[in-house]
């Protein structure tokens, strides 16, 4: 994460079962939580500021999450697997 007014860099690494395989796409909301598309692990990991995992988008859905976008409270996840948002 990038922050522009004080200048600092800080990486998401989360380790452990919260570990990414294959990002591929992020998106912030206004809350500052980070949602992230994995399409090794096959859902979207949500971290919290802390990085931690808040919660685990398509887990055993059989989706391959590319492209994130959040409209108001709705987020939008293009699947490489079953061809559709």
């Amino acid at each position: 994460t990038i922050d522009l007014e004080k200048k600092t860099l800080r990486y998401l690494r989360p380790g452990g079962s919260a570990a990414m395989r294959m990002p591929v796409n992020v998106v912030v909301d206004e809350q500052g939580l980070r949602y992230v598309a994995d399409t090794v692990r096959q859902e979207v990991i949500v971290y919290d500021l802390e990085g931690r995992v808040k919660t685990l988008i398509g887990h055993n859905a059989g989706m391959k999450p590319c492209g994130l976008a959040l409209a108001g409270e709705k987020l939008y996840i293009t699947d490489l697997s079953n061809h559709c948002v």
